[in-house]
């Protein structure tokens, strides 16, 4: 109704005053006197300044409540964000030279629970372009993990003597939403390395 309002108000106006004209002369038409025509229209102006501070007064309440409703969004979205799981991931180790079943340590250095944790998408593409897909999807890897805990992550993957190597990290919050974060490992002659992307994909 506002928007009507905001958009159509000349239109309003303009229309409203031409009545006012329009009855004033049907009045005057009618043999109605200079007193009765100004007892009306003070009659019709005093209406139309009623409606128009209702109008206002249902505005700027409108206006009001979507400024709190914006408010609580944001700090919704605030405690959200606070209430989430954070993670970091280092090597742990591997099966020998050639980095079979890279092991890795999970830790939430948050004070906050990571609930159903799986990993999925644990594949390598080797510096020659030779790639490899872990042959199953998902990988449930814990029901939770509390807050300041740890966990041990096998990769189960095969030889890669360089390259790099990704996994996708799903858990959900305790507001049971899920997200996901992506490992990434770079494997070369100077050593391993592995790095959790902040970055929500």
């Amino acid at each position: 109704m506002f928007d009507f309002l905001k958009k159509h108000y000349k239109s309003l106006t303009f229309g409203t005053a031409l009545i006012v004209v329009i009855i004033g002369v049907v009045a005057a038409l009618c043999g109605a006197g200079a007193g009765d025509e100004l007892g009306f229209c003070g009659d019709v102006l005093a209406f139309i300044g009623t409606v128009v501070m209702a109008l206002l007064a249902l505005y700027q309440n409108q206006v009001l409540q979507d400024e709190n409703n914006e408010q609580e969004k944001r700090m919704l979205e605030l405690e959200k964000r606070y209430n989430q799981p954070k993670f970091i991931v280092k090597f742990k180790g591997d099966g020998g030279l050639d980095h079979e079943k890279i092991s890795l340590r999970l830790m939430n250095v948050s004070a906050n629970y990571g609930v159903q944790l799986r990993l999925s998408d644990i594949g390598f593409k080797k510096s020659n372009g030779d790639q490899w897909k872990h042959p199953s999807e998902n990988i449930a890897i814990a029901d939770i993990i509390e807050p300041a805990g740890e966990m041990s992550l096998c990769l189960d993957n095969p030889a890669i003597d360089e390259g790099e190597i990704t996994a996708a990290l799903f858990y959900r919050d305790t507001y049971g939403e899920e997200h996901m974060r992506t490992i990434v490992g770079y494997i070369n002659k100077s050593g391993i390395s592995f790095a959790l992307m902040e970055k929500e994909q």
